[in-house]
């Protein structure tokens, strides 16, 4: 159901011109923008918890920006669509879901020992997203380097 609203957005963000406005918005970054784009499709994966919902949201707009900077559409798009894969891991209802699930499974025969030894939402969420913005930074040089 989410994922089907996220393509309603994206759908209601092309019609009314907004994907062009933000299109416009990153194309005056000129040269520097393709190591911006992979930090736009983390954003739309963060938020939408899907790489459906990611594109739907900023592909089109990258796609345009690529275009308006005589960048390759296929490479900005697909900066675009590893940006928001990675981050998907780091989207706050799925590190829940994580740690939910870590919890309603007993490690030991005493349940209160198991609980002592779940992860919490902060132990898990803050290696993603390091890990996540290292591997950000090098899509980022590989957006500029290309």
């Amino acid at each position: 159901m989410t994922t089907l609203l996220f393509l309603a957005l994206g759908a209601v963000l092309s019609a009314s011109g907004m994907s062009h406005a933000l299109a416009d918005a990153g194309a005056r970054l000129g040269p520097a923008y393709p190591a911006i784009a992979p930090w736009v499709g983390a954003l739309g994966g963060f938020l939408a918890g899907s790489n459906t919902g990611a594109s739907a949201l900023f592909a089109t707009s990258q796609a345009q920006a690529a275009v308006a900077i005589g960048y390759p559409v296929l490479v900005m798009v697909g900066l675009q669509n590893v940006g928001a894969s990675l981050a998907i891991m780091a989207a706050l209802p799925k590190i829940v879901m994580a740690t939910a699930v870590a919890y309603s499974i007993p490690a030991a025969d005493d349940y209160s020992a198991a609980q002592e030894n779940c992860p919490t939402v902060a132990s898990v969420l803050w290696p993603i997203l390091l890990t996540d913005a290292l591997a950000l930074c090098g899509l980022s040089l590989i957006g500029i380097l290309n």
